[in-house]
């Protein structure tokens, strides 16, 4: 059976924190459980529409999907009928997640893991998405070699979040340490030894999770060789 990996940290709502704690305080695992632990799921349990929108078109197979949080799109992806695996640094998204899908009898399997060593093994998935995945650019740079790694030959790596080019044009919505936005040069270095089957940057309204705003979008599409 194929594997795929879903990768998307929950963080599109930062922009109601400091930079200074998007940058420390983000990735700590006191910070997450904090804000995961009301009963409220905080972004909602409607999957992220761009995530809805590549998984709708692919191959139902086996899912994991890291820095999952609250659970939403582990869940969506089950009720497809995708064999789901998904990790966090915060016990109490694991808990929201593992609750969300008993409420929608699907099965997921969930695991407390950080984001910059995951330890997946090496060509396990055909496919990787970075949903939202915002976070401080050493601990991503290093992040994308293990999901490098674990990504089979013929896979596909799929990028969706804030661009650089958001923070600068002074929007509000969303985190505002462009430390932890996407840069497109920067993943076509990262990825320049694959092939680029989609790169866009897209200035959209955005809703999502109960979040409402304007934001210049990142996407990029691109394949193992």
């Amino acid at each position: 059976m194929q594997k795929i990996l879903f990768v998307g940290l929950l963080s599109m709502a930062l922009g109601c924190h400091s930079t200074k704690q998007q940058t420390t305080n983000t990735l700590g695992k006191e910070f997450w459980n904090e804000r995961y632990s009301s009963e409220k799921y905080i972004y909602g349990t409607e999957p992220n529409t761009y995530f809805k929108n590549v998984i709708d078109t692919l191959k139902i197979s086996s899912i994991l999907l890291p820095a999952e949080g609250e659970g939403r799109k582990a869940v969506y992806a089950a009720k497809l009928g995708w064999d789901v695996d998904a990790f966090d640094i915060s016990e109490e998204g694991k808990k929201k997640a593992l609750n969300l899908a008993q409420q929608e009898n699907v099965s997921i399997k969930y695991f407390i893991a950080d984001f910059g060593n995951p330890k997946l093994k090496d060509n396990s998935y055909n496919a990787i998405a970075l949903i939202n995945t915002h976070i401080p650019k050493k601990i991503r740079l290093k992040g994308f070699e293990h999901l490098k790694a674990s990504l089979q030959p013929g896979g596909l790596i799929i990028i969706g979040g804030f661009s650089t080019k958001h923070h600068k044009a002074g929007y509000r919505f969303g985190p505002q340490n462009e430390d932890m936005l996407y840069d497109i040069d920067e993943l076509k270095t990262v990825f320049k030894d694959y092939e680029i089957l989609q790169v866009e940057e897209n200035e959209i309204e955005m809703k999502d999770g109960g979040r409402s705003g304007k934001g210049i979008i990142l996407n990029l599409i691109a394949k193992k060789t």
